[in-house]
């Protein structure tokens, strides 16, 4: 993406910010809404920022080799949140301005991260309304292009979310509903080395559940995704079955399987380790989905969830993705103040979906950290992360990396504002098999709680902070 557009992102960001400093909750509101602003700061280091693997060419300069690049990144970021519930609806925002600068890069790098959210309930008699819209900038890992090859490149993205959901309660055991959503997603190489493409598309769905118990329900789902970027149009129809059972108060487990069936057109030739699909040329595909989790809680203070999922996924290739995920967390509160964390991810993800036998990488990642509340208004948290990734294209190497971070905030509504391994993360509503989960039953993390918990549960648990 050109050098301007990721300017303009960031201007635009700006202003958002200073808007954001001047806002105050007049008296007659703060009555009615729960309102807290404060700020967040974290200072993390990074073996190898630009995710290289050692003795790789160097893109554009094929006889130097690449080596890793170690950095320090300093983030600053002010947070306004509110949430409001009464009986029948619930309201949560929240909106986070990040200022980054990164040193010990050649050039030092500084940019804006960002975080705007708001979802929102209204419940009748027997209907539920439910949207949702985001926006977050961040820096982070994405699929590439590099010399014809696919891999994970340090890049500035930017990703936005429409979503609207309906659904309506036929009997006392069958609920039917429905559900339309947008998403963008734009893409800025760091380096500016690195072929991308910008993505966007829409999603519609219809979903059928069965309360078989107060223990047990299915749910079934019919879905059509729409994706698009410079160089693909895919459409594509997804269909999952799933089940959840509470076995008892600690444990519950679920289960869901589906299958794809998509046709993509190329604007352009694609190549790959597959069959090249020409420009203006149409290719079929169909799969298979999987996807399931158990959280138990072994105590009061400890808790184990494990998940897997697999979903079609934007990709900064141009091209949908096929992902196969798979998560472990381990969580355990040793007191009131302090709280810790270990968990473990897998990632494998092909694309684009419509070769024969197209690239693949696949990543693992692992970490630890905790939790300290420093003083009523006051959080302190700090962590560890290792990230390594195989790539199917032997020659591009195994790159790695290691993170360490000390975060701390002041006045964070939430339990937590660290994305950290293990735990789910944001996605864009695209249809897939994953765990399901009782609507009473909590996310399974000690002092944390899933959009769906009860409405005593803290409303602000679901966001992080960029």
């Amino acid at each position: 993406m050109p050098r301007v557009a990721s300017e303009f992102r960031m201007r635009h960001l700006g202003a958002i910010m200073v808007a954001a400093s001047e806002l105050v909750a007049p008296p007659a509101i703060a009555q009615q809404w729960s309102v807290y602003s404060g700020a967040g700061g974290r200072i993390e280091y990074n073996d190898n920022y630009f995710f290289t693997a050692p003795g790789q060419p160097v893109p554009g300069n094929p006889a130097a080799t690449a080596e890793k690049e170690s950095a320090f990144t300093l983030a600053l970021t002010p947070f306004v949140a509110a949430a409001r519930r009464t009986e029948v609806s619930e309201v949560t925002a929240l909106l986070a301005i990040g200022a980054n600068k990164v040193w010990g890069i050649s050039p030092t790098e500084e940019f804006l991260s960002g975080r705007f959210a708001l979802d929102g309930t209204l419940r009748e008699d027997r209907a539920t309304w439910s949207g949702r819209t985001s926006y977050a900038r961040s820096s982070s890992l994405e699929q590439a292009v590099r010399d014809g090859d696919i891999v994970l490149a340090r890049t500035y993205t930017d990703a936005a979310v429409l979503e609207g959901s309906y659904n309506y309660q036929l009997t006392d055991r069958w609920t039917i509903g429905a559900s339309v959503g947008g998403y963008a997603n734009w893409y800025d190489s760091v380096e500016g080395t690195d072929a991308q493409n910008d993505d966007w598309g829409y999603n519609v769905g219809g979903n059928l559940g069965y309360v078989y118990s107060d223990q047990t329900r299915l749910n079934y789902t019919l879905g059509y995704t729409y994706y698009a970027s410079d160089i693909t149009r895919s459409n594509v129809l997804t269909t999952t079955l799933g089940v959840v059972h509470r076995f008892s108060p600690q444990l519950t487990v679920s289960g869901s399987a589906g299958g794809f069936w998509s046709d993509t057109t190329a604007r352009q030739n694609l190549l790959g380790q597959g069959t090249p699909i020409g420009a203006g040329e149409d290719r079929d595909d169909s799969g298979t989905f999987f996807g399931g989790g158990v959280a138990y809680a072994l105590s009061e203070s400890t808790t184990f969830d494990a998940r897997a999922s697999q979903g079609l996924a934007p990709s900064g290739t141009g091209t949908i993705s096929k992902s196969t995920n798979a998560s472990v967390a381990l969580a355990h509160r040793f007191s009131e103040r302090l709280s810790g964390r270990v968990g473990a991810g897998y990632v494998q993800t092909k694309y684009p979906v419509a070769l024969d036998s197209s690239a693949d990488d696949e990543t693992i990642t692992a970490g630890a950290g905790v939790s300290y509340r420093l003083a009523e208004l006051w959080m302190l948290e700090a962590g560890y992360q290792y990230t390594r990734t195989r790539y199917s294209q032997g020659s591009l190497g195994d790159p790695s990396s290691n993170v360490v971070f000390v975060s701390i905030a002041h006045n964070w509504p939430g339990a937590s504002f660290t994305g950290w391994v293990g735990n789910p993360v944001e996605t864009q509503g695209l249809p897939g098999a994953g765990a399901l989960s009782l609507p009473e039953r909590p996310s399974g993390i000690p002092g944390t709680s899933s959009p769906a918990a009860p409405s005593e549960s803290l409303p602000f648990d679901q966001f992080t902070l960029p």
